[in-house]
């Protein structure tokens, strides 16, 4: 579950390229780019699901190397 959390903060923290859907949706570097574009579906339900049922946790330290 911290993987995949991680991953999607990363996701999210990227800024948006240029003639890219996210751009033409006018997402900005800080938003929520899965949302943006699958605005029906919420990664969160996912990721907590998950750390309900013992997966994991969703907490993590991310170490730049």
């Amino acid at each position: 579950m911290a993987l995949d959390r991680a991953c999607v903060d990363l996701v999210n923290a990227a800024p948006v390229m240029g003639n890219s859907d996210l751009a033409e949706a006018g997402a900005k570097k800080d938003d929520d780019k899965f949302t943006c574009i699958h605005r029906d579906t919420d990664w969160r339900v996912g990721l907590a699901h998950g750390e309900a049922i013992g997966l994991g946790s969703q907490e993590y330290e991310l170490v730049r190397v």
